[in-house]
């Protein structure tokens, strides 16, 4: 079997989400190749083409620049199609986060979802979703195959005192982290402007929030409320790998008030550290709490708000005190064992 995927390996240093994927699937014998992205490229003697993240080619500064990259995307897949090369998605995301261009988007999809043959999902909710959302009445062959863990990606080798020595953090503190590429969807705003507001905030509390900014306003408003609290630090730089382990490992409970998400890889990530994680309720999250267990996620139902994380502060203090996050379905061998039955089965349809 070959394969084309797109990416592949190329986007490894800020997502490494393909490359452990892709390279579980190479060594059991498939040929992974990554895609160029070009309309001229020779589909022929592929038998898929792997695509994830459609909703970046919506992220574009101008409309018609969105609209002329979508349209490119759409005649790529077109085209593979007809050299016989069976197009496979996978749902990361159902709309783009930024949702710039609401009327492009939705065209965009309506086309999109006719010029794929097969559509993998991380979740049993993602799913639903997927099929509510994009794929209506329209049958194709799909499947749930959830996110893969971190564990042992990533530098592990330090301990929380250490940790906090070097960020400069008290022993006794309780600290909430969020930590990766600082995004609006991501509810930090929010998240800063309830902590505070929050008027029964433990004394010895911090917010510690790091990562590379993507939003010049983003940054400046956190910049701007972070500077006024002595309850939260702010390091708006990109995280080298090396480095994660030094704030997972300073941090209590790490907290993901997502706006809006399907699935969530910076979850995977806190609990490949062992760290318990704050996100918002929903079918596809929940499905990930029913698989680890309520020590390790919490979920919330209202808006993120103070009481949010004064209920939280009461879970994470009641937690049973585990040391291994149970993440074994995880495993980036079996994931890839599912992925190339799915293939197989994308290619036996007639």
């Amino acid at each position: 079997m070959r394969v084309l995927a797109w990416p592949a390996f190329s986007n490894k240093d800020w997502n490494p989400y393909n490359s452990l994927l892709y390279g579980a699937i190479k060594k059991k014998g498939v040929e992974v190749i990554e895609f160029d992205g070009q309309i001229s490229s020779n589909f022929q003697g592929y038998d898929i083409l792997h695509i994830h993240w459609p909703d970046l080619f919506l992220k574009r500064r101008f409309w018609i620049q969105a609209a002329l990259a979508c349209s490119r995307l759409l005649l790529i897949l077109q085209r593979a199609r007809q050299a016989g090369t069976r197009v496979v998605w996978t749902a990361h995301n159902l709309q783009s986060h930024e949702n710039l261009y609401p009327r492009l988007e939705r065209f965009f999809w309506s086309l999109f979802v006719r010029q794929i043959d097969g559509v993998i999902s991380m979740s049993s909710g993602g799913m639903a979703e997927t099929r509510r959302l994009r794929l209506g009445d329209r049958t194709l062959p799909c499947t749930v195959i959830p996110h893969g863990h971190y564990r042992e990606i990533y530098p592990n080798l330090t301990n929380r005192d250490v940790a906090r020595k070097r960020l400069g953090i008290s022993p006794t503190t309780l600290v909430f982290g969020q930590f990766g590429q600082i995004r609006p969807y991501k509810g930090l705003e929010q998240l800063v402007k309830t902590w505070m507001a929050w008027n029964e905030r433990p004394n010895d509390s911090l917010l510690l929030i790091a990562g590379r900014p993507s939003d010049k306003r983003l940054n400046e408003i956190l910049a701007t409320h972070t500077s006024h609290s002595a309850g939260i630090e702010y390091h708006p730089e990109n995280i080298d790998a090396g480095d994660f382990q030094y704030y997972f490992h300073a941090a209590d409970i790490i907290i993901l008030p997502y706006q809006k998400i399907l699935n969530s890889g910076a979850a995977l990530l806190a609990l490949s550290f062992n760290k318990p994680v704050i996100l918002p309720r929903t079918q596809a999250l929940t499905e990930l709490q029913n698989e680890v267990g309520s020590d390790w996620i919490y979920l919330y139902d209202e808006t993120f708000n103070e009481i949010v994380l004064k209920k939280a502060v009461h879970w994470f203090s009641e937690r049973k005190s585990l040391t291994l996050a149970p993440l074994d379905i995880y495993n980036w061998d079996v994931l890839a064992e599912q992925t190339i039955a799915f293939y197989k089965d994308v290619c036996n349809q007639s």
